[in-house]
């Protein structure tokens, strides 16, 4: 993810985050 969007929403890092994290906990499983 780009460090300026971070900036401008940081509400927007942890859904993104999230999301993908879950997604590789399943693929991992």
């Amino acid at each position: 993810l780009e460090p300026r969007k971070n900036c401008t929403t940081p509400e927007a890092n942890p859904l993104s985050h999230a999301p993908q994290r879950a997604i590789r906990s399943d693929v991992m499983e």
